[in-house]
C-alpha cells in the first residue's frame, strides 16, 4: 500500500504562557509613589568640557502594595521584571535626565549615559539612576570663563 504525503499544517502563532508580568500602568504607578532624591553638579574644565555627574534615587514603599505580594519571592521578582521592562527604565531615565537639567542652569544637558540598579531593602524598592553627560554652555559668560 502507497502513503500519501500529509500536508504539512502551518505553524502555530500562539503559545500558552503561565506566569505574572507587569500590568500596563505599574511604571506610571510606582513612579508616582515614589520618593525622589538627586544629587549633581557641572564640574567645569573636566577634560576640557563641562560635565554633569549626579544620581537620582527612587524610594518606593512596597507595603502600599503589600495585597499584591504573597511572598518575599514576589518582591524580588518584581525587581527581575522591573529590570526588564522597557516602559519603566524610561520611566525612571526620563525623571533623572529632568532632574539633571535642572541641576544644570544655564547649561545644556547633551547625551547622558547612565546606570541602573533596582534593589528591595526591607519594604522599599530602590532605584539608582547615575548620570554622566557633556554640558555646553547656552553663552560663555554662563561658566563664568571664555571661549566654550
Amino acid at each position: 500500500m502507497i502513503r500519501t504525503v500529509k500536508k504539512a499544517n502551518n505553524p502555530r502563532i500562539f503559545k500558552n504562557i503561565e506566569g505574572v508580568s507587569l500590568t500596563a500602568v505599574a511604571s506610571d504607578v510606582l513612579v508616582k509613589h515614589a520618593r525622589i532624591l538627586s544629587e549633581g553638579l557641572v564640574q567645569q574644565n573636566v577634560g576640557g568640557k563641562c560635565v554633569y555627574s549626579g544620581s537620582t534615587m527612587l524610594t518606593i514603599d512596597l507595603t502600599k502594595f503589600q495585597s499584591q505580594f504573597r511572598s518575599g519571592a514576589a518582591r524580588q521578582q518584581l525587581v527581575k521584571h522591573l529590570g526588564n521592562s522597557l516602559f519603566f527604565k524610561l520611566a525612571v531615565l526620563r525623571l533623572a535626565r529632568k532632574e539633571a537639567e535642572n541641576r544644570c542652569r544655564n547649561g545644556l544637558l547633551c547625551e547622558v549615559r547612565t546606570e541602573l540598579e533596582f534593589k528591595i531593602e526591607q519594604d522599599l524598592l530602590l532605584v539608582d539612576i547615575d548620570v554622566l553627560g557633556d554640558v555646553q554652555a547656552k553663552t560663555a559668560e554662563d561658566f563664568g570663563h571664555g571661549e566654550v
